[in-house]
């Protein structure tokens, strides 16, 4: 099962939908694994090329950070963080700043008590976040 969520995730992350199907989001539909509850797409700030890409399984919620550029994906990363809680995210909103964008990723609660996090990006190296509970 983990295998095929992976695959799929990739699948929609690298847009290796063939081109030559179609309807590429039939396509899509088609092969989605029955564990997938939901996949959301949420815009970054205005005027950056960031977007958030959450899939929604059984158990907890992933994140991906996507950078495109024409309708072309230059980078993806998954912030695994988000999918080793076995928690619901509950909001995602952020902003440019002047070293790339930071969002703010709110948990569902739970018993534990942080629910608020930041994500500071990179847009130069995706791989470089930094995901750490709300700082004051």
């Amino acid at each position: 099962m983990q295998l095929r969520l992976a695959a799929l995730v990739s699948t929609i992350l690298l847009g290796l939908v063939p081109p030559s199907a179609a309807d590429p989001v039939a396509e899509l539909v088609r092969a989605l694994p029955d564990d997938i509850l939901q996949i959301g797409v949420v815009s970054g700030p205005a005027d950056t090329p960031v977007r958030f890409v959450i899939v929604r399984g059984p158990v907890s919620d992933r994140l991906f950070i996507q950078v495109r550029d024409g309708g072309q994906l230059l980078q993806s990363v998954e912030v695994a963080e988000v999918g080793t809680t076995s928690r619901r995210l509950e909001d995602l909103r952020s902003e440019a700043n002047a070293h790339g964008v930071v969002a703010f990723v709110d948990f569902q609660p739970s018993d534990e008590t942080e629910t608020a996090y930041e994500l500071f990006i990179d847009l130069e190296n995706l791989d470089k976040y930094v995901f750490q509970p709300v700082s004051n």
